[in-house]
């Protein structure tokens, strides 16, 4: 598959499906592909005549509405990245990020006055944008940045790992041929928005023409809610960390509940043996898989379909393709037991303005770029 930028195979729906609902809020509101366009190209506009431009990476702290993914879309338009803020980040986390970007706005979906005491750059929300049209220069190179997402380290201060659209175009590819969308699939966006897994997500509906629900829920009230919001919206494509999963598998009505459910993907923590074999179970027509992969090689490296019962554990499985995986020891030998290296398509840029460390954990083999996963193959 070609990498094309996200914004591209979104104006390839927009001539297909024109008037057909791409997003379903749990507040009632939908919106068509075409609706969806006007109002980023809105935002895009009001967004440039602020001053964001393309290479910028703009901050963004919202909760779980559809101008979140609006506000993405539009500062893809424009050529600029995002790097998302959780609200329920302690202040002094939220203030290490925004301070990394003194001159650019904040973008908020709402009021958020509680940070106007310590962020010294414009609070921006983001829903006064949608009435005002402006124009703007687009810029939609996959070689532009698309996320910085920070996470903790070992010492507990945020990695900052920079994506290309290149990339994120190259995941987005390997989910459509691995869990395909069709016109009646959906997506839920579960995952809080600060983990890679929402990304697949956001987007990962787009390709195909489906469409994404997204829950107007805190992250409390989404799980409590989780099977019911699966049922009543159809849900097709989900993606969950095992944590998650254990929590709504003890409930005796799962099977009746995700019986539109085609993909489960598990991600993010150790798959555990018991969970996965009960799930195998109770969700006889669900294609069940377990995937691995770090931040810094975009979301996803590997996979495993669970179809049988598991015994051991819970194996991380192949390569998605275009991903490479070596295995090396401290005597430099490969295919042994060792350090799992991943290169490929997937591979990112390193950290934000952490030459060191992108120099530790990136290394070229035969000139090619592998991360050190750090991680053990035993």
């Amino acid at each position: 598959m070609d990498n094309i930028h996200i914004i591209k195979e979104f104006k390839n729906q927009v001539i297909k499906n024109t008037k057909k609902v791409a997003v379903i809020t749990t507040e009632r509101m939908t919106y068509s592909y075409e609706e969806i366009d006007l109002i980023t190209d809105n935002l895009a506009g009001y967004f440039y005549s602020i001053g964001v431009r393309k290479g910028d990476i703009i901050p963004i702290i919202m909760k779980r509405n559809e101008f979140l993914l609006f506000t993405i879309l539009a500062l893809f338009k424009i050529g600029a990245a995002y790097t998302p803020i959780s609200d329920n980040f302690p202040n002094n986390k939220v203030m290490e990020i925004i301070s990394m970007f003194p001159d650019k706005p904040v973008l908020v979906n709402s009021g958020y006055e509680k940070y106007t005491s310590f962020i010294n750059n414009n609070i921006i929300n983001v829903k006064n944008g949608t009435i005002k049209e402006n124009t703007f220069i687009k810029n939609l190179n996959i070689d532009n940045y698309a996320y910085l997402l920070f996470t903790s380290g070992s010492t507990g201060k945020p990695k900052g790992i920079l994506a290309k659209h290149r990339n994120l175009s190259w995941i987005m590819n390997v989910l459509h041929l691995n869990f395909p969308v069709f016109s009646e699939d959906r997506y839920l966006l579960s995952t809080p928005f600060t983990f890679d897994v929402s990304l697949t997500e956001l987007f990962g509906w787009i390709k195909g023409g489906g469409s994404l629900v997204i829950p107007y829920k805190t992250d409390k009230e989404l799980f409590k809610e989780l099977l019911d919001i699966i049922y009543l919206y159809k849900i097709t494509h989900l993606a969950l960390s095992p944590s998650i999963l254990s929590m709504i598998s003890e409930s005796a009505m799962l099977s009746e509940k995700c019986k539109n459910l085609k993909y489960l993907m598990v991600a993010g923590e150790i798959f555990p043996v018991s969970l996965a074999n009960k799930v195998r179970l109770s969700l006889k027509n669900t294609h069940i898989y377990n995937l691995y992969g770090p931040t810094e090689t975009t979301v996803y490296a590997t996979m495993y379909e669970i179809k049988n019962n598991i015994k051991k554990s819970v194996p991380i499985g192949k390569p998605l393709n275009g991903v490479k995986i070596k295995i090396k020891n401290e005597k430099n030998n490969e295919n042994s037991v060792g350090e799992i290296l991943i290169g490929g398509n997937g591979v990112t840029d390193g950290y934000y303005n952490n030459k060191d460390l992108t120099e530790e954990k990136f290394i070229l083999i035969n000139g090619e770029k592998y991360y050190k996963t750090g991680i053990m193959d035993i």
